[in-house]
């Protein structure tokens, strides 16, 4: 799968997940042309904020 094909996937999961109301990880978890690449314990990582924004001021300083 391509960088284009996986931006679409994530774009039309963010739709359906608006749409319905379910989170995105569950809309993505729920696909099996994700599901075939990554688990759901790496879809729980990568939708984990906690690393991306506890850590934003170190970043933005080039300390992480």
């Amino acid at each position: 799968m391509g960088r284009q094909e996986d931006h679409e996937i994530v774009r039309t999961s963010a739709m359906e997940a608006r749409e319905s109301g379910r989170r995105i990880k569950e809309v993505m978890m729920s696909q099996p042309e994700v599901t075939e690449f990554i688990g759901a314990e790496e879809i729980e990582g990568v939708m984990d904020l906690e690393g991306y924004i506890c850590t934003a001021v170190e970043r933005l300083r080039g300390e992480h």
